[in-house]
């Protein structure tokens, strides 16, 4: 065990003594060193040698026990601390607080020829906590010196090349972090190539070593380790918003989804906000009559993702424009290589995705794409604005507000926030701040009564205008549609309709709507974490 000062002379030694021996993979080791020190703002390594990685472990049994160059089992970890003066004495202390601590996580390296970033848990960068978002992060422990210490992270480990490949890669990224959320053990990193290889080979004909694998056998591993995947080929002269709109409504579930990109595969974990962005002129759901609507996503500027060949939280740019502005940012390291993922790409901007996979979990039958349109068709029916326009008549304000705004195309559209949340932890979100001290106490009683299924979909409805507010606890929300999850997207789906000054909701039992005024309804705070 061995404690440095983390200046770039300890860089320098770092890289000397573990950058790979092959060209494969060679740029990820110092591109996250560079992050952690530039990013995290750590002072201090710890080196932990010999330690015994259930990773790592997984791929030596599978492969490099068997092969001639004799490979150790066991790695070396590095843990990362913000703190000014740390020494062993101050680690073991009981009295140091984890704070004072400033833990930012640990980088496993393997002890392998080539890519020896193995699992790593690292902090995710907060230049501005209002612009950069990480819905897909949790906790997880890292135990040194006796003591149990915590970073919040989105997993990363690179590609061994031979056990795992880019696609291997991303999946066991996206399940560690799932398998948090449902406390579901983590694959290793030889089950995911087991079970993605079970009924469908690669073009080699074995799965070890891995020649990679087909989107098929990504999504046929991800069913056999539980999940209940979808895959989305897209058409790479979409535009960016409607690519955004396939992954941003996941990311806000707190679901990772990987993206392909040409021969590459990748997780995105977060997304970039700007409040300054203008939405299209036109209403995105024209088929639905004239409703003035528009998606969160028109206000993202870019995608963070983990790339196994370049580093932890990359960014992925909507567009050119979108990349030049960000380009001029103290955090422009973090964008992807401009020929990235290959040397044919001039500029790399989302318009190189050309496809998505989503690790659903069970009983989310409704997908993202759907839950626009039934929302949008929902804010069309005659029978669910009636009580509106009622309301509105009484004198309701925010009831006329939202009628102008979802009518008049003129006017500023109605934004929608979709996600999809376990109903427990929604329910729990309603007993916390701020919707305790803002959302009607008759909402919420309603909600905290009502039968629904173990996930709901929700779809948030907030003005324009909100999204120009660069703090998103400034943000207030009109009401929100809440759908069962596993309802068919061609029959009735909403179980809770919250509009201006009335709730409606319908018994699934036996169809029944009823209908609840809330005289004194107000918009309420932006929800912030429902976890």
């Amino acid at each position: 065990m061995e404690i440095l000062e983390f200046t770039s002379v300890t860089i320098d030694r770092l890289l000397k003594e573990f950058q790979p021996l092959a060209s494969k993979g060679k740029e990820t080791l110092p591109n996250t060193l560079s992050y952690i020190h530039s990013h995290l703002g750590a002072r201090h390594v710890v080196i932990e040698t010999d330690y015994v990685c259930r990773d790592f472990r997984s791929e030596f049994s599978a492969l490099y026990s068997k092969r001639f160059k004799p490979f150790p089992a066991s790695t070396t970890r590095l843990h990362f601390f913000g703190a000014t003066k740390l020494d062993a004495a101050i680690l073991r202390s009981s009295g140091s607080l984890p704070e004072e601590l400033g833990y930012r996580g640990y980088v496993v390296l393997r002890p392998t020829d080539v890519c020896r970033v193995g699992r790593t848990m690292l902090s995710p960068p907060t230049p501005t906590p209002d612009e950069f978002f990480f819905p897909c992060t949790a906790s997880f422990p890292a135990h040194l010196f006796g003591r149990t210490l915590e970073v919040t992270a989105m997993p990363f480990c690179q590609q061994d090349s031979m056990v795992m490949t880019c696609a291997q890669a991303a999946i066991w990224m996206t399940t560690n972090l799932m398998a948090r959320y449902l406390h579901w053990p983590a694959p290793l990193p030889h089950e995911i190539t087991a079970s993605a290889s079970k009924y469908y080979l690669s073009w080699l004909g074995r799965p070890l070593p891995s020649g990679g694998l087909s989107v098929e056998q990504m999504v046929n591993g991800l069913v056999d380790l539980g999940y209940s995947p979808i895959f989305h080929r897209i058409a790479m002269d979409s535009g960016a918003v409607e690519k955004l709109s396939k992954i941003y409504k996941y990311l806000e579930s707190r679901v990772p989804v990987i993206v392909t990109m040409g021969e590459h595969a990748i997780p995105v974990c977060g997304y970039l906000y700007d409040p300054t962005m203008v939405p299209p002129p036109s209403p995105l759901f024209a088929a639905h009559g004239e409703s003035n609507l528009v998606g969160y996503e028109n206000w993202i500027c870019g995608l963070l993702a983990h790339d196994d060949g370049v580093g932890p939280y990359r960014i992925i740019p909507t567009d050119l424009s979108a990349r030049d502005k960000i380009a001029k940012t103290n955090y422009f390291d973090l964008l992807l290589p401009s020929n990235w993922p290959d040397e044919g790409v001039k500029e790399c901007t989302a318009d190189q995705i050309d496809g998505i996979v989503v690790p659903l979990p069970e009983k989310v039958y409704l997908t993202g794409d759907s839950v626009y349109e039934i929302a949008a068709a929902l804010l069309e029916d005659d029978g669910v604005m009636q009580p509106l326009s009622e309301a509105a008549l009484r004198g309701q304000s925010s009831a006329a507000a939202f009628l102008t705004s979802l009518r008049r195309p003129s006017s500023e559209p109605i934004v929608l926030r979709a996600y999809f949340v376990e109903s427990n932890a929604f329910r729990s979100m309603l007993k916390n701040v701020p919707l305790t001290d803002t959302l009607s106490p008759l909402v919420r009683d309603a909600y905290l009564s009502m039968a629904m299924s173990r996930y709901v979909w929700v779809v948030e409805l907030t003005a324009a205008s909100e999204m120009k507010k660069l703090r998103a606890a400034e943000r207030q929300v009109y009401g929100e549609l809440i759908l069962d999850s596993t309802a068919s997207p061609h029959g009735p789906s909403f179980l809770a309709i919250h509009l201006p000054g009335v709730l409606q909701s319908r018994d699934v039992s036996n169809e029944r709507w009823s209908t609840l005024i809330i005289e004194d309804d107000r918009p309420y705070q932006y929800p912030q974490d429902f976890f």
